[in-house]
């Protein structure tokens, strides 16, 4: 007879292990998609897309700061799940801040195109917040 406590716990760590292992292809990724010659990766966090406009495309993943833009790369789909992956050049933010989702989940939101964006994390969304200011601040 299996344990579901001991099962939940072994699937939240093959998750962790898989989007941990992900980090490392996260360069090559955002050379695929366009990124520049000059730019670096600053920051990635384990994060979730809080898709506000779809409550069933809420993919898991990894949230990128780099030194030009934001990015989230999603890496855990369901048959829900559209979003592949987001990326906001930093010019292109207004409004960003922390807050927490539900009262619980620490989450680093802002507006672009219009649209609000909003991006839970396990812990660390004010090391999130602080690294896109500090590599907003560089390009201006």
């Amino acid at each position: 007879m299996s344990d579901p406590v001991m099962d939940f716990a072994f699937e939240i760590g093959k998750v962790f292990l898989k989007l941990e292992i992900a980090k490392g292809e996260s360069a090559d990724k955002l050379k695929s998609m366009g990124g520049r010659v000059d730019e670096r990766i600053v920051l990635q966090k384990i994060g979730k897309f809080w898709n506000q406009q779809n409550m069933w495309d809420r993919p898991d993943g990894l949230v990128v700061v780099t030194t030009h833009r934001f990015v989230f790369l999603s890496k855990l789909k369901s048959v829900t799940v559209t979003t592949d992956y987001m990326s906001v050049p930093f010019a292109d933010m207004s409004n960003l801040h922390t807050k927490r989702v539900m009262g619980i989940s620490p989450c680093v939101a802002f507006t672009a195109a219009g649209r609000p964006l909003e991006y839970t994390l396990l812990a660390g969304a004010d090391e999130v917040l602080a690294a896109m200011q500090a590599q907003m601040r560089a390009a201006a």
